[in-house]
């Protein structure tokens, strides 16, 4: 089997200057835990997910790097708002993990599932002549063990 046969194409994207705001509401909207970031020349230069918005060293109010100011925060409930209200108005850019790993739609299922244990991603972009094309998540591979 191969990444044509499962990975989504119609994925959902965004631009390096979309604000967290709304790069959120799309992974709100469309229940999704990453989104791949292109450039205008239709390119992928980065990869936004929950793990990138909670736990990087961004300057984001969650950065476990400035942890026990994650605990000051947390308790600091005004203080907290504050700094939401700020994060909302960065960027992709601002976030996104840019080491793309990413894989062919003829490259096999078992060699994709391989990168992601390997690289602990959740999601492989699927890239064609320089293009993402589709993408495959984790929850893509498990739906297999329910296929006849």
């Amino acid at each position: 089997m191969k990444a044509r046969d499962i990975m989504t194409r119609d994925v959902v994207t965004v631009k390096p200057d979309t604000t967290i705001e709304d790069t959120v509401k799309l992974m709100i909207a469309h229940h999704i835990s990453g989104l791949p970031v292109l450039n205008d020349a239709g390119e992928m230069v980065g990869v936004v997910s929950e793990k990138d918005l909670i736990l990087k060293e961004k300057g984001f109010p969650f950065s476990v790097m400035k942890v026990p100011s994650l605990i000051d925060r947390m308790v600091n409930l005004e203080h907290f708002v504050e700094e939401i209200t700020l994060a909302r108005k960065r960027i992709a850019a601002d976030v996104m993990t840019t080491e793309i790993i990413s894989a062919h739609p003829d490259d096999s299922i078992g060699h994709i599932a391989w990168q992601m244990v390997q690289k602990k991603h959740n999601r492989i972009p699927i890239i064609d002549n320089g293009k993402l094309v589709g993408i495959i998540t984790r929850a893509d591979i498990i739906r297999l063990f329910a296929k006849e």
